[in-house]
C-alpha cells in the first residue's frame, strides 16, 4: 500500500500544474467576462475595484481574492487579474488530481488519465479559463479527496485534522463541498468509528467550522460600506437577512418553484446524464469495454471505492437540487469522480501485454477529447455585450450619451458590462437606459436596431456620418493596406450592381460569381486577395488554415439563407460577425485591432450604419 511519492512522481506533478498552467493561461477568456455565464463572470471582474457583493452566497473567500490579485498583479490588465485566480486553481487541483490517481493505481499511464481527462474536459477547462469560483472550489475538492485517501492509507490522524480545516475552510468559497460529508464521514466510520469522539477531533472540528463561519464577516463589512453595488444583501442589513443572504435566500423561492417530481427526477437526471455522454461518452464506453474483457483487473480498495461512488451519489443528488441556467458548472465534481473510475478500468491493460494497444486507445482519446474541447473553446466564443459596447465607444466622441434601451441591451449582462466599462476602465461615455428624463438630453447616439426607441417627435434622427460615407467598392479602396475579412448572410448580391462588380473584380474579389442566397467569404491583405471561396449549394467553413492562423483568425464561414443563413468570424478567439444580412466584415489594423463593419448589399452598395445620431428639436 503506497504511503510515499518517490521524487520522480512529485516532480511529475509539478509539470502537469505548469504545464496546464500555460494551457489554461494562453487559452484564456480574451476579454472580460466568460463563456458559461457571462454577466457574474464580468461582475467578479470590477466588484473588488469598488468593495461590492456578488449574489448569494456573497463568497467571501473568492472575493478577498480578487481583491488582493486585482491590486497586486497590476502588470496584467484589469480582468487577467482575477481570471488568474481560475488558471492557479485549475492547474492546482490537477495537480493534486494526479497525486490522487498515483495514490490509487499502479500504471504510469492509469496515473495520467485522470489528469488528462478531466483537465481537457470542456466544462472545467472553461471554468480554468474564466473568473467563477468553480475553479478555486475543485482545488478544495481535490485536497479533501487527497487528504481522505492519505488517511486511510496512514490511518495517521493529523490528516484527519488537516482534513476537518481544509473541509471548513472551503465554506467560504463555496457550499458545494458540504456533498463530500457523507462521504468523510464513511470513510471515518471504516477506519475507526471511535474518531467521532475524539477530544482533538471534536476540538479541531468546532475551530474550523467557527473559522469556516467568521469568514462571513468580509461579507458583512463590505454590507456596510459606501459601494454603490451590493446586489441582493444591500447596504446595512439586518442580521436575519444578512444570514438569509448568506444561506441562499436569493434564489430560494424561485427554486423552491421549480422543484417537481418530475423536474427533478426525469427532466434534470436527463441533463446530468446527457452532459456526462456528451464530454465523457466515449471514454465511459471505452472503459466499460477494457473492464469486461480484460480478466486480470486491477485490484482497488473496496472502500476507498465506497468512498468515491459516495461521493459521487452525493453530488449527483446536489445537482438535482438545481435548475439554473448555469448548471453545468455544478456537474463539475462528477467529472472529477467519473475520470477516476475510468482510469481504474484502465489500469490493468495497461500493465499487461497489450499495453502497446491500451496505450495507442489513451493517446487517440486523449487527443480527441483536447481537440473537441479547443474547439469549443476557442472557435465558439460569441460576440458578447462587451465586444459591442467597446465598437460602440469607439465610434461616437468622447463623453458622449449613448442610448441603450433597458429591455433591449440592459439586461443582466448589459448591465454587468456597463458597470465594467464605468468602474474598471473608467468610460467618460454616458449610458442612457430611459428617454423620458427631463431635461432630455441634446445629443445621443444610439444602435441602429433600437431606431424604433426613439421619439422621431422628439430627435431629429439621421445615421452616424462616418459611418455613411463610403460604398463597399470605396471601403475595399480605403483599407487596403489592412487585413480585410468578408463572410456573407442570407443574401448578398442583390444591391450590388455592375459597377460594383467590375470595380472588385479588378482588386481579385469574384464576388459576382455568387448567386442569390449563396455563401462566401474572402480575406484580404495589404489589397491582395489571399483566400476566396465561393459555394452557392452549401455554407462554407475554414479554420485550420495556415493564412488564418498567420492573423489569429480561428474561423471564416458563411451559409446562405437556404444553408443555415449565418456568419461567423472568429478573431482572437472571440466571435468578431455582426451576423447580418448581406457581406459581414471585419478589419485588422497594423495591431492587429478589429473594427466590424456590415454592408446590406442585398439592399444597396453602400455600408449599413452601426449607430445612429439624434439631435433634440427645438
Amino acid at each position: 500500500m503506497k504511503k510515499k511519492f518517490t521524487n520522480k512522481e512529485n516532480l511529475t506533478a509539478f509539470v502537469l500544474f505548469f504545464l496546464f498552467f500555460i494551457i489554461y493561461y494562453l487559452s484564456m477568456y480574451p476579454t472580460p467576462g466568460g463563456r458559461i455565464n457571462f454577466g457574474d463572470s464580468i461582475k467578479f471582474q470590477y466588484l473588488w475595484a469598488i468593495d461590492g457583493l456578488p449574489h448569494s452566497t456573497g463568497y467571501p473567500q473568492y472575493m478577498f481574492l480578487t481583491k488582493i490579485f486585482g491590486n497586486i498583479f497590476t502588470f496584467l490588465e484589469p480582468y487577467k487579474r482575477i481570471t488568474i485566480i481560475s488558471v492557479v486553481s485549475a492547474a492546482a487541483s490537477l495537480f493534486f488530481l494526479y497525486k490522487i490517481s498515483t495514490l490509487l493505481y499502479q500504471g504510469r499511464i492509469a496515473k495520467f488519465l485522470p489528469v488528462l481527462i478531466f483537465g481537457t474536459s470542456y466544462i472545467f477547462w472553461s471554468q480554468a479559463t474564466e473568473p467563477e469560483v468553480y475553479a478555486l472550489s475543485t482545488l478544495y475538492l481535490s485536497i479533501i479527496v487527497f487528504l481522505s485517501i492519505k488517511f486511510f492509507h496512514t490511518k495517521k490522524l493529523n490528516y484527519l485534522l488537516i482534513l476537518i480545516f481544509v473541509y471548513c475552510l472551503s465554506f467560504g468559497n463555496h457550499l458545494m463541498t458540504i456533498t463530500l460529508l457523507p462521504a468523510i464521514i464513511y470513510l471515518v466510520i471504516i477506519i475507526d468509528y471511535k474518531l467521532l469522539f475524539n477530544r482533538k477531533v471534536i476540538l479541531v472540528s468546532i475551530s474550523s467550522i467557527f473559522l469556516g463561519m467568521l469568514q462571513y464577516y468580509y461579507v458583512w463589512y463590505l454590507a456596510h460600506g459606501n459601494s454603490s453595488e451590493l446586489g441582493f444583501l444591500g447596504r446595512n442589513p439586518s442580521f436575519p437577512h444578512f444570514i438569509d443572504y448568506i444561506t441562499g435566500g436569493e434564489f430560494r423561492q424561485e427554486l423552491k418553484e421549480k422543484q417537481t417530481f418530475d423536474k427533478i427526477y426525469f427532466e434534470l437526471s436527463t441533463k446530468i446524464i446527457v452532459e456526462l455522454w456528451k464530454s465523457y461518452g466515449l471514454p465511459i464506453v471505452t472503459a466499460i469495454l477494457f473492464f469486461i474483457f480484460n480478466k486480470k483487473r486491477a485490484n482497488q480498495n473496496v472502500h476507498i471505492l465506497g468512498f468515491l461512488v459516495i461521493a459521487t451519489i452525493s453530488q449527483f443528488l446536489f445537482c438535482l437540487k438545481y435548475d439554473i441556467a448555469d448548471i453545468l458548472v455544478y456537474y463539475i465534481p462528477l467529472f472529477f469522480f467519473i475520470s477516476l473510475f475510468i482510469a481504474a478500468s484502465f489500469d490493468s491493460i495497461l500493465n499487461t501485454k497489450r499495453r502497446n494497444t491500451g496505450l495507442g486507445i489513451v493517446f487517440i482519446l486523449c487527443l480527441f477529447l483536447a481537440l473537441n474541447t479547443y474547439e469549443k473553446l476557442i472557435i465558439d466564443t460569441h460576440l458578447n455585450p462587451y465586444i459591442e459596447l467597446t465598437t460602440y465607444n469607439l465610434k461616437t466622441p468622447k463623453s458622449a450619451s449613448i442610448f441603450l434601451p433597458y429591455e433591449n441591451f440592459y439586461n443582466y449582462n448589459g448591465r454587468q458590462t456597463i458597470n465594467y466599462k464605468k468602474f474598471i476602465e473608467k468610460s467618460d461615455i454616458q449610458y442612457l437606459q430611459w428617454l423620458d428624463k427631463t431635461p432630455l438630453p441634446s445629443e445621443i447616439y444610439f444602435p441602429v436596431k433600437f431606431t424604433e426607441m426613439v421619439p422621431n417627435d422628439l430627435y431629429s434622427i439621421s445615421p452616424l456620418k462616418e459611418l455613411n460615407d463610403y460604398n463597399l467598392t470605396e471601403f475595399i479602396k480605403k483599407n487596403k493596406q489592412n487585413v480585410i475579412v468578408i463572410s456573407a448572410k442570407d443574401e448578398a448580391t442583390t444591391g450590388l450592381t455592375q459597377d460594383d462588380h467590375k470595380a472588385l473584380s479588378q482588386r481579385g474579389i469574384n464576388i459576382k460569381n455568387l448567386e442569390k442566397r449563396g455563401s462566401y467569404v474572402a480575406l484580404m491583405s495589404g489589397g491582395t486577395v489571399l483566400l476566396e471561396k465561393i459555394d452557392n449549394k452549401n455554407a462554407i467553413i475554414v479554420k485550420n488554415n495556415s493564412i488564418l492562423r498567420k492573423f489569429n483568425i480561428q474561423k471564416i464561414a458563411s451559409a446562405g439563407y437556404s444553408f443555415g443563413n449565418y456568419s461567423s468570424i472568429v478573431v482572437g478567439g472571440v466571435e468578431r460577425s455582426f451576423n447580418k444580412r448581406g457581406l459581414n466584415i471585419v478589419v485588422l489594423d497594423s495591431t492587429n485591432f478589429p473594427m466590424y463593419y456590415n454592408f446590406d448589399t442585398y439592399k444597396s452598395n453602400n455600408i449599413s450604419p452601426l449607430l445612429n445620431k439624434a439631435i433634440l428639436k427645438q
